[in-house]
């Protein structure tokens, strides 16, 4: 693109900015660019038209000593980058009169680098210019695992690159950065299962679960993140998975999805945001990811007024943390000390709706503020929904089994245990003996699953879709027979999958615009408990029109002043899950008519030799 073209298409987005904001000087700033440069270029264009943005200049200056090939830029770069001068930076001098006794090197330029001089360090610009190469050029030519952690590129302007290669403006949507962080305030969540000591004697734990959040490169917007609560204040691609596709069908599919290593890097996490459409990059440190490092560090001032803030930096708030170790350790009751999980929730909430409300002001991109940019460029290009047909890629297991009588299944390794889980479709009869891939949900209570063909064989292709089933309550006869299963051990390992639990509590909002409308913010809260039941909890969050927003710094102490977003009704698990209501109890009809069945389909496989009695042995 030309210059002229370039202040063509600048010109045209200002105008398309002056079409919103009303004025030049405020497009202007919105864009990040001079208004006395705009008037100019508008002006020159008004008279001349497009011959108007062409540069009046002509910098050539003298003509130079020689004319250096592409085949000679390549081989002089080559050679500086190969002379270690200094740990960052190879000799010029070195390169150049090396090169110039090549069989490389053409007569002209041979002998602009030997000609005399007062000194053999006074090269020409020319030559000097062709071997200015960046010093993350150099230290990837000398340490590449080092390269992407030490050098990274930064937005310097409202445009990118599309994959066809076209400069585009920078939109909301366009790119997406994820991470995790442990928050810098304890938390108190009841757990009636024990596990350490202090569940063990009050019932609950308390700990600085991991938050894990997204942010819009384009607009400095949170919109969507998940607060996951496990054992060891840990989380896993399990809950990448969730939180992802929860946000992609709530809000949209970004087009590129920034993430760091880890956790972030798994299989399963890779194939989801590849089969959806968003391409995934990688950022090897902080550097890599300016725009969530940018929003956690905003983030972190208004979360450092909440009650039992632990700091920034080990042993910053020395009491609390103090008090912490002795209420992990049993010793002292949390409740009495720390935020409820719904209290936290709440008051995050309110913090992350502050920031999303606070103007940005950047030298080079303008001012803005975040929440009404998003809201006004998202209206204009909506982002694509994930569909019904893609959602089941993120479900939180990936198993690849071998279809065997109807059935795929096996062994699922867990924090409760390891469980026997099996999944029965008819189609699987065509599909015998072949590799399927199983999509599933492990944590709900039927388990439901997509099963995948993983290998082609006759006229099916890799990747055919099966179709769509749910786990089985028992675990398949023939099964328990060639695993050596026999009498009581086939109820102990049914009890098994019933007792089937990741001990998880899950709280997800979404902050604002989906796909384009203006919608009530969603919030679900999850908890999964021992048993395998799981209390799930989608409300309504949005702020009643005119309401106030909520400040997220008040103290505890001030009630009044506390940030207190709407609630909607309890949570499903401020009552342990197991203490729920239990399901009906089948009839003696049903359950006799169940009996029968399954005595049927045993002595159906019993006929056909596939398992062998308990007295043949």
């Amino acid at each position: 693109m030309t210059i002229a073209n370039q202040r063509m298409d600048t010109l045209r987005r200002v105008d398309e900015k002056i079409a919103q904001l009303g004025s030049e000087s405020r497009a202007c700033r919105a864009l990040g660019l001079s208004q006395a440069t705009i008037s100019r270029w508008r002006k020159a264009h008004a008279e001349r038209g497009f011959q108007g943005l062409v540069p009046a200049f002509d910098a050539r200056g003298r003509d130079p000593l020689c004319v250096i090939t592409p085949a000679e830029d390549q081989a002089l770069k080559a050679i500086y980058i190969s002379t270690e001068r200094t740990a960052e930076a190879g000799s010029k001098t070195a390169a150049a009169r090396m090169f110039a006794q090549s069989a490389r090197c053409s007569e002209e330029l041979r002998e602009a680098i030997l000609r005399p001089r007062s000194s053999k360090h006074k090269l020409t610009s020319v030559i000097r210019r062709v071997m200015d190469v960046p010093k993350a050029v150099v230290q990837h030519h000398r340490r590449p695992s080092d390269t992407a952690k030490d050098f990274y590129m930064t937005l310097r302007g409202n445009t990118y690159e599309d994959h066809t290669g076209r400069e585009v403006p920078m939109h909301a949507g366009a790119l997406w950065e994820w991470d995790d962080a442990t928050i810098n305030f304890p938390v108190v969540v009841d757990w009636p299962w024990g596990g350490d000591k202090c569940s063990e004697r009050w019932g609950c734990r308390v700990g600085r679960f991991q938050l894990l959040l997204a942010v819009d490169a384009a607009t400095l917007y949170c919109p969507a993140y998940s607060f996951v609560v496990r054992p060891h204040e840990a989380y896993r691609a399990t809950d990448i998975l969730g939180v992802m596709g929860q946000a992609y069908t709530d809000v949209g599919v970004p087009l590129v999805t920034g993430l760091e290593q880890g956790t972030w890097k798994a299989q399963s996490v890779q194939t989801a945001l590849n089969a959806a459409g968003t391409k995934p990059f990688y950022a090897y440190s902080s550097n890599g990811k300016p725009f969530i490092e940018n929003y956690f560090g905003r983030l972190w001032t208004p979360l450092s007024l909440f009650p039992g803030h632990v700091g920034r930096t080990r042993g910053s708030f020395e009491w609390n943390s103090k008090m912490l170790s002795r209420c992990q350790s049993g010793a002292v009751n949390p409740r009495e000390h720390f935020m409820s999980l719904e209290e936290a929730m709440e008051r995050l909430a309110a913090a992350i709706e502050w920031v999303n409300a606070e103007p940005i002001e950047s030298k080079r991109r303008g001012h803005w503020i975040p929440a009404v940019r998003w809201q006004q460029e998202l209206a204009e290009r909506p982002m694509r929904p994930l569909s019904a047909d893609q959602r089941w890629l993120f479900s939180p297991e990936r198993r690849q089994w071998t279809a065997r009588k109807a059935f795929v299944g096996g062994t699922v390794e867990t924090p409760g245990g390891k469980v026997q889980m099996y999944f029965r479709h008819d189609d699987l009869w065509i599909h015998e003996g072949r590799r399927i891939d199983v999509h599933f949900d492990p944590y709900m209570p039927d388990a439901p699953a997509r099963l995948i063909l993983a290998e082609a064989w006759s006229e099916y292709r890799a990747g055919h879709v099966i179709g769509d089933t749910t786990a089985e309550a028992e675990t398949p006869v023939f099964t328990l027979a060639a695993d050596g299963f026999a009498g009581d051990a086939r109820a102990d390992a049914n009890d098994a999958r019933r007792r089937f639990n990741a001990a998880v509590r899950t709280e997800y909002r979404t902050t604002g615009l989906s796909h384009g409308r203006m919608v009530p913010r969603a919030a679900v809260s999850e908890m999964r408990t021992h048993d395998g039941q799981v209390a799930r909890v989608e409300r309504n969050t949005r702020r009643p029109a005119g309401a106030p927003a909520s400040s997220p710094a008040a103290p505890r102490d001030t009630p009044a002043q506390a940030p207190r977003t709407p609630r909607a009704e309890p949570a499903a698990f401020e009552t342990p899950a197991r203490e729920s209501s239990p399901a009906p109890t089948p009839s003696a009809a049903a359950r006799d008519a169940e009996h029968e069945r399954l005595q049927q389909m045993e002595d159906a496989l019993r006929d056909s030799g596939t398992i062998v009695p308990d007295w043949a042995y």
